[in-house]
């Protein structure tokens, strides 16, 4: 079946580059054309995959599969408008999938009560399967980033299956929702049925750094690493867990190996690079990134990487002359602007970091960095303004701790105590934060405050 699917798509492929010249299309039934394309998908063939779809729709206009397909390929994209205007085409159609793709169009949205309401009227159907049904439901508001409702889907399928994909999945949900032991547990559960999956040892080892346990990252690894050498991902991992281990000749030794087994055009160096930044280890980092032929333009968090190398390396205008050439990278990642600002005034260039702020004022970093600024050149007046304005748009710990330290600076001290009071309902860490914005302040004002 596979070897079929493969013998089609690659004659696809043959006329799509032969096409211009009269070649003749080759001939696919409709059964050919759905499984040609989830395999398209499969190897993120997108554009094959679109010419696929216009190629079969254009010989079945009214076939609905292929504008199922089509609606599907819009959803993974994120294209819910244009999808819901394709959906619309069958306001009757009394079919299981259309309802799913209802549900993953308003999730993407963030209609959430449309999507729960075509959820709940999915599951009230007399022809609803919950074997299927609940899972389906599940990787609608998944795929929407509504990891509470996708794990409740997800739960209830698993009454239904025990498969190891339902078990990583649950553990993913778990995951984005910080429940640390409930993501481990299934993820292993998922292990326990297919062990030799070095797909899912990958997944451990993700979860393993996100709730920042080197020692299971490092040995989900290299079970990844036995199963199949030649992954990659496995390798970087081992490296991360070993450079959080303090494994400092075992990293390097790992490095070289990634560096000699897998570099093919020099991209390696950057990527290592990131990983002992991310690991504090910055002027190892910094060799990395001279050897590399390519410098982290695109990715907004290897550019935070590169950032925080330049600035604790102290190479603070090769810093600027890199956010200078890609400014689009602060839009993307606003902590890239913090460290800018951060450049700029160890520079004592703080004019500049201003106009930089003001670029970008949309950004809350921006008001929290011009309000600083304010205070460095003496402005209090003008950073408490500031300060205040966010908190009109924003009440949180962040506004409240950030108010208070223009209220002590320009010697308002009791509406700085009000300030730093308030931020408490919305941390119990208020202080500890506030300590570390500015220690005077706090030690002033609470005295019996140990940090």
């Amino acid at each position: 079946m596979q070897q079929d699917i493969d013998t089609h798509i690659s004659a696809f492929r043959h006329y799509l580059l032969k096409k211009d010249e009269g070649a003749k299309p080759p001939y696919l039934d409709v059964y050919d054309v759905e499984d040609m394309f989830h395999e398209l998908l499969k190897t993120d063939e997108v554009e094959v995959a679109q010419e696929l779809l216009s190629y079969a729709r254009s010989l079945h206009p009214d076939e609905l599969l292929f504008d199922q397909l089509l609606i599907e390929l819009m959803l993974e994209q994120g294209e819910a408008s244009e999808a819901l205007r394709l959906l619309r085409k069958y306001p009757d159609q009394n079919d299981l999938m259309i309802d799913n793709y209802y549900i993953s169009a308003y999730a993407q949205l963030g209609k959430i009560k449309l999507a729960r309401s075509y959820a709940d009227k999915l599951c009230k159907r007399d022809d609803f399967d919950p074997t299927d049904g609940y899972y389906n439901i599940g990787v609608s508001f998944q795929e929407a980033d509504m990891m509470e409702d996708a794990l409740h889907y997800y739960l209830l399928a698993e009454k239904y299956d025990t498969s190891a994909e339902i078990y990583s999945d649950i553990a993913h949900c778990y995951m984005m929702l910080e429940d640390e032991d409930n993501a481990i547990a299934y993820i292993d559960k998922s292990i326990k049925i297919n062990p030799f999956s070095d797909t899912l040892w990958l997944e451990k080892a993700d979860m393993c750094m996100t709730f920042k346990r080197p020692a299971d990252v490092l040995k989900a690894a290299e079970y990844a690493i036995a199963i199949n050498p030649e992954e990659e991902r496995a390798w970087f991992y081992k490296l991360g867990a070993q450079l959080l281990l303090s494994q400092e000749t075992d990293a390097e030794t790992t490095a070289q190996y990634i560096l000699s087994h897998f570099d093919i055009d020099g991209s390696h160096y950057s990527l290592i690079a990131g990983i002992y930044a991310d690991s504090e280890k910055y002027d190892e980092a910094y060799e990395y990134y001279l050897k590399s032929e390519e410098l982290p333009t695109e990715n907004p968090i290897f550019a935070e990487l590169y950032c925080k190398t330049l600035l604790n390396t102290k190479h603070y205008q090769q810093l600027i002359d890199f956010i200078t050439a890609n400014e689009h990278l602060v839009e993307l990642n606003e902590a890239i602007l913090g460290l800018s600002v951060d450049a700029y005034r160890e520079l004592g260039q703080l004019d500049k970091a201003a106009e930089l702020c003001n670029r970008h004022q949309d950004l809350f970093s921006a008001k929290i960095a011009l309000s600083g600024i304010y205070i460095d050149t003496g402005q209090t007046g003008k950073a408490l303004e500031l300060a205040q304005s966010n908190l009109r748009e924003n009440e949180s710990t962040v506004t409240y701790i950030f108010a208070a330290e223009a209220a002590w600076y320009d010697k308002q001290e009791r509406l700085c105590h009000e300030y730093l009071k308030k931020a408490s309902k919305y941390s119990d860490e208020s202080l500890k934060i506030a300590h570390i914005v500015c220690s005077e302040m706090v030690e002033t004002l609470f005295p019996d405050y140990k940090p």
